[in-house]
């Protein structure tokens, strides 16, 4: 069974608990991140379900993020396991969970990057959101976080 753990910004808990068949069909999250102090609130708001990936860790569906985020439908939760990961780019409304801490994990600008992470294109009924636990982002040359070209809501 695998347990989901967010931690609220009053330090009280919320758990959500589902077999692991059923994360593919877990609800939509809308996962607006208070990452105040490390906190993140989840807050379920749509009907539709969304497909869940995951990335690194035990008995992943993709061991690489670039590749994860490129094969990730639209609509798409991808959580982030613990370890070095490689930075992306996309123009996809997806939900990227890093579930690490600073001490565990990093996501690192892939070499020659000028950025770690890129978000362009998104139309304005889209939505991408980045969350964690107060994961590390090493950036490229020009920065950490680039987002351009944009119409959509992009949460961080």
């Amino acid at each position: 069974m695998t347990v989901w753990r967010f931690l609220l910004p009053s330090g009280n808990q919320t758990l959500f608990r589902g077999a692991k068949e059923k994360l593919s069909t877990m609800p939509n999250w809308k996962l607006a991140a208070a990452v105040t102090g490390g906190a993140l609130l989840a807050v379920s708001t749509a009907k539709a379900q969304r497909t869940v990936i995951t990335v690194g860790g035990a008995n992943p569906s993709f061991s690489n993020l670039p590749a994860a985020v490129a094969a990730a439908a639209p609509g798409s939760v991808l959580v982030v396991r613990p370890g070095t990961h490689d930075g992306f780019t996309t123009n996809k409304p997806l939900r990227v969970v890093l579930d690490f801490t600073a001490q565990t994990g990093s996501i690192v600008a892939p070499a020659g990057a000028t950025y770690a992470i890129e978000v362009s294109g998104l139309s304005g009924n889209q939505e991408f959101a980045l969350v964690g636990r107060g994961a590390r982002i090493h950036g490229g040359a020009l920065g950490g976080i680039r987002v351009s070209n944009t119409a959509g809501r992009v949460v961080f």
